[in-house]
């Protein structure tokens, strides 16, 4: 099931930047570094880990397709190799399916594309039975049997998006966008592709050399079907950027874009720098990938989702490749559910984090539906309002703990329920408005 914040946590975000060591990002946020370099690419694994190709510029080390820990569980405690190229190539892209049964990686030494399982991690070519893999720069997956894929083919100044069947293997040319290098794409839920016109001049681009463009899911289906190739007047033009690499989207509808050549992830529509590299640090950013991106990605809340970007310097500087992890910084309080919407027997798990606090407290759980309340205890449930725990002195770590974990019964009220959980000064009145922390949000009993 997916994993759902229930909550809007009470505290204050303000605009600002603060710094995370090398990388500034936005207050409620938090950054740190994984110490590799997946500079062929990289995503996410159903896990939290990562999967990603490396790449030696001085072919001192063979190229390969590793794993590392990126959920912070320490497992693998290194880099798993799970395959190697046996020699020196140069990456285009690493993706996973959706269902996380598969992924795709290219490379653009021969252009060819391979199929990884991800269960025994078995490496086959994924040979097209038409068209061909030539200049091909980036992947992105519709669902887990289709894909769009973007290319630059002779390593022209026209870049096209083929539709790829990953079953059949066929390639269909939807879209041709001319005098333009090759360039980043995503897709929507709705099937809207996102696509990075580049026509920057390395290392630093003219101003509004790079365009971020949106064509409708529509205009790609008719073109699919056969009506004619879409081209770049028909596509709905998002911004104007200074530079740019890749573009991800995010279910809250923002849009995700990297600059490797000013150091900067923007944030967009609209238009915002999201993080930046200190001044001290050459290079910039290139690949990025969203885990979790059902999921809100807000300042403060519980949640799963992180952003990762690829970072390097193209000349060399002293500051080594790695890949920077960008989260919500964790609340002083907050609640998280297994799901968002329940039936009659559906397994039903309530989550919380409780961060440090010198102060002391009594806690409640509350989850009121229509025309009821039950207050959460730590022997189950009970009704009205009561205390899960009285008296609390202090708490100096932080906890984190599944609080409920049952099967919805049968005859439970359908509708709408809402879940609270307060710290409330110790023997003060069990009200919100007495909480100093403070969580809330709802579910869905059908």
């Amino acid at each position: 099931m997916r994993t759902r914040l229930i909550a809007g946590t009470l505290v204050c975000v303000v605009a600002a930047t603060v710094s995370h060591g090398a990388i500034q990002v936005p207050a409620g946020y938090e950054a740190g570094v994984l110490g590799q370099n997946f500079g062929g690419g990289f995503d996410y694994l159903p896990n939290g880990d990562i999967i990603g190709m490396y790449v030696d510029t001085t072919g001192a080390i063979n190229s390969y397709i590793g794993v590392i820990d990126a959920n912070e569980d320490g497992t693998p405690a290194g880099v798993e190799v799970k395959y190697d190229f046996g020699g020196n190539i140069w990456g285009a892209f690493v993706k996973v399916s959706p269902d996380g049964s598969f992924a795709l990686f290219g490379e653009s030494s021969t252009y060819k594309v391979r199929r990884m399982d991800l269960s025994s991690y078995a490496v086959s070519e994924l040979a097209p039975t038409t068209g061909s893999f030539d200049g091909a720069y980036d992947l992105a997956f519709i669902d887990s049997a289709h894909c769009y894929l973007s290319a630059n083919p002779g390593f022209g100044t026209t870049n096209k998006i083929y539709y790829l069947d990953v079953g059949a293997r066929t390639l269909t040319e939807v879209v041709s966008v001319e005098h333009t290098f090759s360039g980043g794409i995503d897709v929507d839920d709705e099937g809207n592709l996102y696509y990075l016109k580049n026509m920057g001049i390395f290392p630093l681009p003219d101003t509004g050399a790079f365009a971020l463009l949106k064509f409708k899911n529509e205009d790609l289906s008719a073109a699919l079907g056969g009506a004619p190739v879409i081209a770049e007047e028909r596509a709905e033009q998002i911004a104007i950027l200074d530079g740019g690499f890749d573009v991800a989207w995010h279910s809250s509808g923002y849009l995700y874009v990297s600059d490797n050549n000013h150091g900067k992830i923007y944030r967009l529509s609209p238009l915002a720098d999201f993080a930046t590299l200190s001044s001290d640090i050459q290079g910039g950013f290139s690949i990025l990938s969203i885990y979790k991106r059902e999921q809100p990605f807000a300042p403060d809340t519980w949640m799963p989702v992180k952003i990762a970007a690829a970072y390097a310097d193209a000349f060399g500087g002293p500051t080594p490749a790695d890949i920077y992890q960008i989260s919500p910084a964790t609340p002083a309080l907050g609640l998280m559910t297994n799901a968002s919407a329940f039936t009659a027997g559906d397994r039903f798990v309530l989550s919380i984090a409780v961060q440090p606090t010198t102060q002391p407290f009594d806690a409640y759980v509350v989850l009121k539906g229509p025309g009821v309340s039950y207050s959460l205890i730590p022997r189950g449930l009970v009704n009205g309002v009561k205390t899960y725990a009285a008296a609390v002195p202090v708490l100096r770590q932080a906890v984190t703990k599944d609080l409920l974990d049952m099967h919805i019964p049968a005859g439970v009220p359908a509708g709408t329920w809402t879940i609270y959980a307060g710290l409330m000064p110790g023997g003060s009145a069990p009200s919100p408005a007495n909480a100093f922390e403070l969580d809330s949000g709802g579910i869905t009993v059908e």
